[in-house]
């Protein structure tokens, strides 16, 4: 097991960036993009088990 002995830093830009591309997004889809940012690959059962079968299906229309 690894550990990362360094605190890791956010650049400015980066914060930027995810603030422009997840702010927008209604809470609980925001709440599936972390999900699968930690647990991907996730089956879609389990998915919609730990956040809500509405919220992923919902379409982006482009927010990410």
């Amino acid at each position: 097991m690894w550990h990362l002995a360094a605190t890791p830093e956010l650049s400015p830009g980066l914060a930027e960036l995810v603030v422009a591309r997840m702010g927008p997004l209604p809470a609980p889809i925001r709440d599936v993009v972390d999900v699968l940012a930690l647990a991907e690959p996730l089956g879609l059962p389990l998915l919609t088990k730990l956040t809500s079968a509405e919220a992923v299906e919902t379409p982006s229309h482009g927010a990410c």
